[in-house]
């Protein structure tokens, strides 16, 4: 049985260490034996890495119970500019190692070396003696063999479609089994499933996510589930339905990360029909972010989106700036059912954010949203600024299953949210409220409403932190309120607020017209961070809770007080 197990890592990183992994054609990328030459901080010999990857930022130590990444950031100094070159502040070079163990593995194994790389380097450095160490060679792959029984791992460098990479396999013959495979993430700042089934390790300089969206029998092609199973803290195996132990089952990672010189903040991330991940997020840096013809290949603001796009495999397919002369906030990702990619954001900027003849083609206040349309290949279709003469923010975005365009924030604007007939003309009162608005896919506004209420203060607030649309395209939206109006209908899960900010959720159908809305908690504060639609239009929402009551339902995993919560609403509650 072969599964293909997709691990990417999306590297939510700053400063100047963060660069795309490449070259792996180069000999320093390749994989570098470890004859001597590699030294600890003690200027020590280190015989514990056996081979040694480096890319632009990352360096991966292999071990022999293990391995590690070491995520490197250079702050830079500032430079003198009348000074000589011998009195300059050197950069300062922080690093950040997170052990990936396997536990309970052979101490001892046998490790085979393939596919060398053309060439050889010779090492002078002061752990090495004076005549240095010569003819060390480098690899695009090393095997680890039965570090447990009848499972291998082997490391690979590879190359191709603009991005090469560091993974690894795991290599389970007959014999095997997969519950034996035990990963402890050492030194990692935390490590956690997110609700996508992902594994996100944290390090002090950005996070990294893993998933595994495909896996398969190599001998029948049949799709094999293949899921993380958190062992304890900081312990993760796997677990697989209908893995035939007669059969050879491979997992297959890749890992690549993304960045540049500068700041990069990961903000989300989807996939298209046909399998291709889109990340889009924040950055500041000015080089090793576009590709070749992308829409906008220069830094123009002091923070602009990107957007990029990797294949199934993960390798580079296009990435793209987009922002104008200030700064852009990214905010969301979604794609339609052709492969089109939609961000939404909030800028500053006053030039390069709308298209022509867009709904919207100027900035009204300090700060408005803006959706963007770029098509399969990452060129611009449409984009509109969103906003009225206050500061208003965008929160999320989705499609439904005709391609319109779903925006959710909040605003603070009188005036250029709401349409005629909406469901909420008018600013319900305090500071900001909720706001919902539908866009067809050539960027024409349906509808748009205010959603809020008040609470007589100035501090009022209603923000939405989650949209959803489910298969008939009706819109779900969930957030926080401290409103006592506006929010919920009559016979709704709970009519009233009961406490200084309850979470809601409301749904609207494709036309705007509300359905229902509903608070969400108890006596202390919740706030609704997330909202999904199943497929027969049942409802989830996932928040932060400080209430002991009005949270779980009798028999529930959890029925005491936590810190999170997730909750089920039917599609026929109301």
């Amino acid at each position: 049985m072969r599964l293909s197990w997709l691990v990417y890592l999306v590297f939510i990183v700053s400063n100047s260490f963060a660069k795309e992994i490449q070259s792996c054609g180069a000999l320093r990328s390749g994989f570098i034996e470890n004859k001597g030459q590699i030294i600890d901080q003690y200027r020590n010999p280190n015989p514990v890495i056996k081979y040694l990857w480096s890319g632009s930022g990352m360096n991966v130590q292999l071990r022999c119970e293990g391995f590690s990444y070491e995520v490197v950031k250079i702050s830079q100094a500032k430079k003198n500019p009348v000074a000589k070159a011998q009195m300059q502040s050197a950069d300062t070079i922080d690093i950040h190692r997170i052990d990936i163990q396997f536990i309970g593995a052979n101490p001892n194994p046998t490790i085979i070396n393939e596919l060398p790389n053309a060439g050889v380097s010779n090492y002078y450095n002061s752990g090495t003696a004076t005549t240095g160490i010569t003819q060390v060679n480098s690899f695009r792959k090393i095997i680890y063999k039965d570090i447990y029984p009848n499972i291998d791992v082997e490391y690979l460098c590879t190359e191709g479609d603009g991005v090469n990479s560091f993974k690894y396999n795991f290599i389970v013959r007959p014999g095997g089994k997969v519950d034996m495979i035990r990963m402890r993430y050492e030194g990692a700042s935390g490590t956690e499933l997110n609700t996508d089934g992902e594994l996100e390790i944290e390090s002090e300089y950005g996070r990294i996510k893993e998933s595994i969206p495909s896996s398969f029998e190599f001998e029948t092609d049949r799709q094999v589930d293949v899921t993380y199973e958190e062992l304890e803290a900081n312990v993760y195996g796997f677990s697989s339905d209908g893995h035939n132990e007669k059969n050879t089952l491979v997992i297959d990672p890749w890992a690549t990360y993304f960045g540049g010189s500068g700041y990069e903040d990961g903000t989300g991330i989807t996939s298209d029909p046909s399998g291709n991940v889109l990340v889009v997020g924040t950055t500041n840096s000015s080089a090793n972010i576009t590709t070749s013809g992308a829409h906008q290949t220069s830094f123009l603001g002091t923070f602009d989106l990107m957007v990029v796009k990797f294949n199934a495999g993960g390798a580079l397919l296009w990435s793209t700036y987009y922002g104008g002369a200030n700064s852009e906030i990214s905010q969301g990702i979604a794609t339609d059912n052709i492969g089109n990619v939609i961000v939404a954001g909030n800028t500053e900027s006053t030039t390069n954010i709308a298209t022509p003849l867009a709904y919207q083609t100027s900035l009204s206040g300090s700060i408005d949203g803006f959706i963007v349309k770029l098509n399969p290949s990452g060129n611009l279709i449409w984009s509109t600024y969103f906003g009225g003469p206050s500061l208003d923010a965008i929160e999320g975005i989705v499609t439904d299953p005709t391609g319109s365009i779903v925006i959710a924030g909040q605003t603070g604007s009188l005036s250029g949210i709401s349409t005629t007939g909406a469901h909420q003309l008018l600013f319900g009162g305090g500071s900001t409220d909720a706001f919902v608005a539908r866009f067809n896919s050539i960027g024409t506004l349906e509808w748009s409403t205010y959603y809020g209420g008040d609470n007589n203060s100035a501090s009022n607030e209603d923000i939405p932190y989650g949209i959803a649309t489910d298969a008939l395209g009706n819109i779900v939206i969930a957030g926080t309120t401290n409103s006592e109006t506006g929010i919920a209908t009559p016979g709704a899960h709970k009519v009233v607020l009961t406490a200084a900010l309850n979470a809601f959720v409301v749904k609207f159908n494709t036309a705007g017209i509300r359905q229902w809305g509903t608070y969400y908690g108890g006596t202390g504060f919740e706030e609704a961070k997330d909202v999904h639609a199943d497929i027969a239009g049942n409802i989830y929402i996932a928040g932060i809770t400080s209430s002991s009551d009005s949270i779980a339902t009798p028999g529930a995993f959890q029925t005491s007080l936590g810190y999170e919560f997730v909750c089920k609403l039917h599609v026929y509650m109301f």
